[in-house]
């Protein structure tokens, strides 16, 4: 008997020792970004927002799951009647006693599991549901950084070029090559070019003081968002189940001083089912539905700001592809334009052409731009129809 409690005791200790080790809540890391994504990196991403949740629904599930997991020792001193003693009616004296032992549950460690795999699959869901809050909250205000970049790198490109203008015009004034005028209205030009490139900046300094959008297209983030809010509320059935039913062992040394016949070992094992585990599963049902119908039917809800920004991503992908088959149409317009002037010359051709060059310029920052933000929005969209 001594050999059989022995090795119980040490298969229960082989059990805890394998759950404290357990591996962490899974949590997925930032994906690695370079070139101009890293300059303009959001100061809140979506891994921020869900990492203090899911230590805390962890930390919570780990701590409550060790008391369940773990084995219970107990021990006892005091004195029993000569009947209970020696099992026959008795006026002897009372008996010293002394027992100490170990109980273990089956049912608390599958309720202490239940527990684990119920806050990692909250913490899945919660980082699904941020990620369809990330995604409205970055396309609040229709700002693209991607988009803004590429604007930037246009016009930083062509800024040296306006410089050298300036310059040569300045040089051109003084040996009266060219008129004050001719200078002003480049100055003005490549001022103008400053500013737009100061302005896009600017504009990309706000985009990266905004929460990060995730990437894919919206109908997905929230197939996502979904398939998690099921199995979060599937591994909560789990928790609840877990209680109807337990196996639970217990035993250990038991001493009775002066009776030299009993012997000082005992143990036991019980099964317990309740009976209310015959009405969980309509129970169950029913708050699948209701959740799922919660989720979804929420005022100001996320999946109802979720439909309001994909009718405003839609018309806002519908108006830049209209300004984008514009501005492509003038940029064409104006290369036939410089081609023509280049083979004719003086000081009125040139100074059109100057002109025509900062046109050239300021269209295809416009460009740039269009293009960057339509491919981002039809990736937000799915490329589907407007």
């Amino acid at each position: 008997m001594k050999k059989l409690l022995l090795g119980l005791l040490g298969n229960i200790t082989l059990l805890v020792a394998s759950t404290a080790h357990a591996q962490p809540l899974p949590s997925s890391s930032p994906s690695p970004m370079t070139g101009e994504a890293a300059a303009t990196a959001p100061r809140t991403s979506v891994d921020e927002d869900a990492r203090g949740y899911c230590e805390l629904v962890s930390g919570v599930a780990a701590s409550e799951s060790a008391l369940l997991v773990a084995p219970s020792i107990f021990g006892s001193v005091g004195v029993v009647s000569g009947a209970d003693a020696t099992g026959t009616a008795s006026s002897l004296p009372p008996y010293a006693r002394v027992q100490a032992g170990a109980s273990y549950s089956l049912g608390a460690l599958s309720h202490g599991m239940a527990l684990r795999s119920a806050a990692a699959a909250e913490c899945r869901r919660y980082r699904a549901e941020s990620r369809v809050r990330a995604f409205i909250e970055g396309n609040l205000h229709g700002r693209s950084a991607t988009a803004l970049s590429a604007k930037a790198r246009t016009l930083e490109a062509a800024l040296p070029r306006a410089e050298d203008m300036v310059k040569e015009l300045v040089l051109d004034v003084a040996a009266a090559r060219a008129t004050i005028d001719d200078l002003q209205a480049v100055e003005m030009r490549a001022d103008a070019m400053r500013t737009a490139l100061h302005d896009a900046r600017a504009e990309l300094d706000a985009a990266a003081g905004t929460v990060l959008p995730p990437t894919g297209p919206l109908e997905r983030i929230l197939r996502e968002r979904d398939q998690a809010e099921s199995a979060a509320q599937h591994r909560e059935a789990a928790v609840r189940r877990a209680k109807a039913w337990d196996v639970s062992v217990r035993g250990g040394y038991d001493q009775i001083f002066g009776v030299s016949s009993h012997t000082p070992v005992f143990g036991m094992a019980t099964l317990t089912v309740n009976v209310g585990a015959l009405f969980q599963g309509g129970a169950e049902r029913r708050a699948e539905e209701g959740r799922s119908a919660w989720v979804r039917g929420q005022v100001e809800g996320t999946d109802e700001r979720a439909s309001l920004s994909l009718q405003r991503l839609r018309a806002l992908r519908s108006s830049e592809r209209a300004r984008l088959a514009e501005v492509e149409t003038l940029d064409k317009e104006l290369e036939e334009r410089a081609h023509t002037m280049e083979s004719m010359t003086g000081e009125r051709a040139k100074a059109y052409s100057r002109t025509l060059w900062f046109d050239q310029v300021r269209v295809r920052a416009e460009r740039a731009y269009l293009v960057a933000h339509v491919r981002e929005l039809d990736a937000a969209l799915a490329g589907g129809a407007s």
